[in-house]
């Protein structure tokens, strides 16, 4: 964005421990009621400031990361932009259309608050195909609005010189740390794997749930720097296998990690759920491996199966890798957000 235009500017959430003051803690309270009332992500406390006010009144085009910022920062956006916001809102969308509508009223409020917010946003930016189907099932009529751009990486950095080779990479990896990561499934593949080393990195705290002392977890949290890009591209290039078991649901959970590692020639065993991110660009043990039946035994037969096949392992490697160049280049990416733009 940078390179393309003048002035950009950001503004954040406020972080963890932050002391809110007399105003936040009352839209903290109307929060919370909003939350219950329709399931989705309101948190206009940690956005509303007049700084962040001043930042949006100044804008030509806002563009939200995900749609728990978007859902935030409206109040700010309605109040500073009435007249013109139909024509400079863009919102990526991560879940945003498959929460839960498990009683009426949430059922009731979640579409009335959803389809206010539609017709305030301009375009809403789908990373993963399940959802946006969804979402067009939900709101035909603004089925013009929804756009799908498959998320790329930057392949100028996610490239590796050395070649994949199954006989030497040495353990199984996992990484992640978002809710919809099945991490109760991580700990019991990991207990029932004991003849392969295998590698967690991840923030979650799971390690006194580990039994086995092939596993060791590594502490990684992202937002803190705690493992930088060229340690974790290093982790990719020693594994044999990256797996990751997912819990079901619509969001693109699982997608940098599988789209890093694929682009350096790892094999992904992932998860299939309703959100992946893109179906139709992938097949069963030709550029991944599909895990149907996400119990703990389908898994470690799988992976089992995997280990003990060279070159099924050094296959998918290479198609891995030619699937990542073809499709998930991040300047494609780019390219489609700036023609919205």
């Amino acid at each position: 964005m940078k390179a393309k235009f003048k002035n950009i500017d950001s503004i954040e959430m406020l972080p963890n421990g932050f002391e809110l003051k007399k105003h936040q803690l009352f839209l903290e309270f109307i929060d919370k009621v909003l939350r219950k009332l329709t399931n989705l992500p309101f948190y206009i406390h940690l956005m509303f400031s007049k700084n962040n006010l001043s930042k949006i009144k100044q804008s030509d085009l806002i563009i939200s990361t995900n749609d728990r910022l978007a859902i935030s920062a409206m109040p700010m956006i309605l109040y500073s932009k009435l007249r013109t916001l139909n024509n400079n809102f863009l919102v990526i969308v991560m879940g945003l259309f498959s929460k839960k509508r498990d009683r009426k009223i949430v059922a009731y409020l979640q579409k009335f608050f959803l389809n206010f917010i539609i017709k305030k946003i301009n375009f809403f930016i789908f990373l993963g195909k399940g959802e946006y189907q969804l979402a067009i099932e939900m709101f035909p009529k603004f089925k013009d609005k929804f756009r799908f751009i498959p998320f790329g990486i930057n392949l100028d950095f996610w490239n590796s010189e050395k070649v994949y080779d199954p006989k030497q990479n040495e353990y199984l990896l996992f990484v992640g740390n978002d809710g919809n990561r099945d991490f109760e499934q991580v700990v019991d593949i990991c207990n029932n794997l004991k003849n392969i080393e295998i590698k967690i990195i991840t923030s979650q705290e799971i390690s006194n749930k580990i039994k086995n002392e092939n596993v060791e977890v590594i502490y990684g949290n992202w937002h803190k720097s705690a493992i930088s890009d060229q340690k974790l591209k290093e982790y990719y290039e020693n594994a044999l296998l990256t797996f990751l078991p997912i819990k079901e649901t619509y969001q693109p959970s699982g997608q940098s990690v599988a789209l890093q590692s694929m682009s350096l020639g790892i094999p992904v065993a992932i998860t299939r759920t309703r959100g992946f991110w893109d179906i139709d660009k992938f097949s069963h043990m030709e550029n991944i491996v599909f895990i149907e039946n996400n119990s703990t035994e389908n898994w470690t037969n799988t992976i089992n199966k995997l280990l003990s096949d060279k070159n099924l392992l050094d296959h998918i490697s290479k198609k891995s890798i030619s699937t990542v160049n073809k499709h998930y280049n991040q300047d494609d990416f780019f390219l489609k957000m700036e023609q919205l733009i």
